[in-house]
């Protein structure tokens, strides 16, 4: 039996759409850090932005070869 791979730590807590690059960018939280990305993207060398929708973001834990699909989550307050 294969052991389950660990989740993926990080929370999707909004996105921008800038038009003007056609490039979607979501930001997601890693404990107080802030990380920015876009499609197709990885995050810390393991975390490949798959898809970013407007209610979760695909992400890829490129280590463990896992999808999984982070839910959209309120801002933190104070930010």
């Amino acid at each position: 039996v294969k052991p389950k791979p660990p989740p993926i730590n990080l929370k999707f807590y909004g996105y921008s759409n800038a038009v003007r690059q056609g490039v979607k960018r979501a930001f997601f939280l890693d404990g107080d850090d802030i990380l920015v990305a876009g499609e197709g993207e990885l995050i810390k060398r393991r975390y490949k932005v798959v898809r970013i929708g407007t209610n979760s973001a695909l992400v890829e834990d490129v280590e463990h070869k896992n999808e999984q699909t982070l839910p959209l989550e309120q801002a933190p307050a104070g930010s």
